[in-house]
C-alpha cells in the first residue's frame, strides 16, 4: 500500500501549475540574441530589494534593466513605496521593453486593493499604460492581459503608442468579462486573440469581436503570431471527454481549423515564431518543436528537472526555458543543444494548502529537492514526506499550535547567482480540505477518470490533507498505524448532489490513511444512480459535525 500512495503522491506533485515562478514572464529578441526576465529573488551579494526586478542576459551577460520605485504620497504607509515588476515584454529588435508592475494596498481593510500599471519605454517611446499589459513584437501595441483592479470586471484596453489610440475590447456579452492568455495575444497588425466569456477563441480588431468557435471544444492558452495569421491553441473535447487534449490552429485568412497534433497526454505552453510556421510546446514535462502543417516532431530537451517555462524567438531558432529545478537555460532549435544560462536556484513560491497541524503540506517551488534541505515550522521540524524539484510535501508537526501565527522556513546551504526569501508567516487552521490526486477505484489500483469511471455500488477512495484532529494521539513523523483506528475526532457526513441536505452516501472511512504521513482518506460507497443531468458524474457534499456549513466538495466521473 506504501507504494501506491508514494506513486500517488509523485502523479499529484508532478502536475502542478506554473505559478509566480522565480524567473518568470520571460521575453527575448526575434533573433533570441537577448533574454529579458523578471524576478522577485535578489542577486547574492547585493542589497537588492524583495520584490520583483527586470533583468537581461546578452552580450554583456547579467544585467539589472530596472527596479521601480516611487516617492512616497499623503497615503503614507498604505501604499507600498515601490511598484513590484510581474511581467516583461521586448520588443522584437530590441529598442522597446514593457514592463507590468502592481502597487498594492498593505494597511488593514484594504489588502484587496491594488495599484497596475505597464510602462513602454525605450526608442523614443515613454507611455504609462493602466493596467498589467503586455506588448506587440514590433514595439507598437500594448494590450490588457488582466483587468487593473480585482474587485471590478473592468473592460480591457488596446493602445496603439505611435498613434496614442485606444479603444475597448468589447465582449460578446454586455458586462461579461474576456479572457486573453500571457504569451503572445497581439499581433503586429493589431489583431488580439483571446476567449470570450463563454471559453470560446475570438480575435479583436480595434476593439470588435471575430468569435472563431463556437462551444465545440474547451480551449486554453491561446496565442497568436506575429503577422496576424494563424492563432494556436490547447484544445480538449467536450465533456466528459475532456481528458484528451491536442494541439490546434485557426487559419485567420481562410477560417480553417486544423489539428497540429494529437495523441501526447498533454499539451502546455504552445509558442509560435513570427512567422507562425514553427511551434514549441511543452508535454511531458519537456520542451517540443513541431511545423505549423503538424510535421518535423521534435524533442528538444531531457530535462531531469522537468521544463516550468518556456518561449521561442521571433525567428523560430532560440527557445529559452526554466526547470523545475530553477535552472534558466537556452535551446538551439535546429541541433536541440541547450546551454546553461543560471544554475539551479532553490526558490519556494506558494503553499498549495494551509497548513494544519498533523497534515501534509505542499510548497511549490523551484529545486524543492536539494540536499541536506530541511523545513522548520513554528520553529519545530517538519518531517519530509516527498521532494521532488518542483514541489515539496512535508509534515506540519502536531504540536503546532492552531490561528496563532508562526513561521515556516525553509533551511538549505546550496549557493546560486540569486536569493530567495526562505520564510513564509501564517496561522495554521484545523479544516483546511485538500484533495491529493485523483479519487481512486475501490482496490486503490488506479484513479477514476471519465475512462475508467466509478462504478455503481463502488466504493472510491479520497486522499487528502487538512483535515484535522484524529480520536487517537498521533506522534509527528511516525507513518499512521492502523490500530487504533485513527478516525477524525468529529464525525464526518457525505451526501450525494453536492449540497446538504441531500440523499446520504455512505460513508465507509474519514481519518488518516494507514501507513502514510500526514495524509487522510475519506471512502465513500458510490451511489446506484448517478447525478440527474450529469450521468457521466456524482457530487458529494460533506459536513463536519456540528458546522453549519459545507466543509468538502467532491466530483466523482460515474457511469450508471
Amino acid at each position: 500500500m506504501r507504494n501506491s500512495l508514494k506513486i500517488l503522491f509523485i502523479l499529484a506533485l508532478l502536475f502542478v501549475s506554473h505559478v509566480s515562478a522565480q524567473f518568470a514572464s520571460l521575453s527575448t529578441t526575434n533573433d533570441g540574441s537577448v533574454l529579458y526576465f523578471t524576478t522577485p529573488l535578489v542577486r547574492t551579494g547585493t542589497d537588492q530589494p524583495a520584490h520583483g526586478k527586470t533583468f537581461r542576459i546578452g552580450a554583456n551577460g547579467l544585467e539589472m534593466v530596472e527596479i521601480r520605485t516611487v516617492t512616497p504620497t499623503a497615503e503614507g504607509s498604505r501604499i507600498t513605496n515601490y511598484y513590484d515588476i510581474e511581467r516583461v515584454t521586448v520588443s522584437g529588435d530590441g529598442s522597446v521593453v514593457a514592463t507590468a508592475a502592481r502597487r498594492d494596498c498593505n494597511a488593514m481593510g484594504c489588502e484587496h486593493i491594488s495599484n497596475k500599471e505597464t510602462s513602454a519605454f525605450g526608442g523614443g517611446i515613454n507611455v504609462d499604460f493602466t493596467g498589467p499589459a503586455t506588448m506587440s513584437s514590433n514595439g507598437r501595441y500594448l494590450v490588457n492581459y488582466s483587468t487593473p483592479a480585482p474587485d471590478r470586471w473592468d473592460p480591457l484596453v488596446q493602445l496603439d503608442i505611435t498613434t496614442g489610440e485606444s479603444w475597448t475590447l468589447i465582449d460578446t456579452k454586455p458586462n461579461a468579462p474576456h479572457v486573453v492568455t500571457t504569451a503572445r495575444l497581439v499581433a503586429d497588425n493589431g489583431l488580439v486573440a483571446g476567449l470570450i466569456y463563454t471559453g470560446d477563441l475570438a480575435v479583436w480588431e480595434r476593439g470588435e469581436p471575430r468569435q472563431l468557435t463556437f462551444g465545440s471544444e474547451a480551449i486554453e492558452n491561446a496565442t497568436i503570431d506575429a503577422v496576424g495569421k494563424s492563432v494556436l491553441f490547447v484544445s480538449r473535447w467536450p465533456v466528459p471527454y475532456d481528458t484528451y487534449p491536442r494541439l490546434r490552429r485557426v487559419d485567420l485568412v481562410t477560417g480553417a481549423l486544423v489539428t497540429v497534433h494529437e495523441g501526447f497526454p498533454s499539451y502546455a505552453q504552445p509558442r509560435l515564431s513570427n512567422d507562425g510556421t514553427v511551434i514549441t510546446f511543452q508535454s511531458g514535462r519537456q520542451l517540443f518543436v513541431i511545423q505549423s502543417d503538424g510535421s518535423g516532431l521534435r524533442k528538444l530537451t531531457d530535462e531531469t528537472d522537468g521544463i516550468d517555462y518556456s518561449i521561442l524567438s521571433g525567428d523560430g531558432r532560440v527557445a529559452y526555458a526554466m526547470t523545475n529545478g530553477g535552472r534558466l537555460v537556452r535551446v538551439d532549435v535546429e541541433t536541440a543543444k541547450v546551454s546553461e544560462l543560471l544554475g539551479r536556484t532553490l526558490s519556494p513560491h506558494a503553499w498549495l494548502n494551509y497548513p494544519s497541524p498533523g497534515s501534509a503540506l505542499l510548497i511549490s517551488g523551484s529545486a524543492m529537492d536539494q540536499p541536506g534541505l530541511t523545513v522548520t515550522i513554528g520553529g519545530l521540524n517538519a518531517p519530509i514526506i516527498e521532494a521532488i524539484p518542483g514541489q515539496l510535501m512535508v509534515q506540519v508537526p502536531w504540536e503546532v499550535p492552531v490561528d496563532v501565527s508562526t513561521t515556516v522556513s525553509i533551511i538549505s546551504s546550496a549557493k546560486s547567482e540569486f536569493t530567495a526569501v526562505l520564510e513564509k508567516t501564517g496561522a495554521p487552521r484545523q479544516w483546511i480540505p485538500y484533495r491529493l490526486g485523483a479519487p481512486l477505484h475501490e482496490n486503490r489500483d488506479r484513479p477514476v477518470t471519465h475512462d475508467d469511471p466509478a462504478q455503481p455500488n463502488e466504493i472510491v477512495h479520497f486522499l487528502l490533507a487538512g483535515l484535522g484532529p484524529v480520536a487517537v494521539p498521533v506522534q509527528t513523523g511516525v507513518p499512521q498505524p492502523s490500530e487504533p483506528s485513527p478516525v477524525l475526532a468529529r464525525p464526518l457526513a457525505c451526501y450525494q448532489g453536492g449540497s446538504i441536505p441531500g440523499p446520504t452516501t455512505e460513508l465507509i472511512y474519514a481519518g488518516l490513511e494507514p501507513g502514510a504521513l500526514g495524509v487522510y482518506r475519506v471512502s465513500v460507497r458510490m451511489p446506484i444512480e448517478g447525478d440527474k443531468g450529469t450521468p457521466w458524474q456524482i457530487s458529494l457534499a460533506c459536513q463536519l459535525a456540528g458546522s453549519s456549513t459545507i466543509d468538502l466538495s467532491l466530483q466523482v466521473p460515474f457511469v450508471n
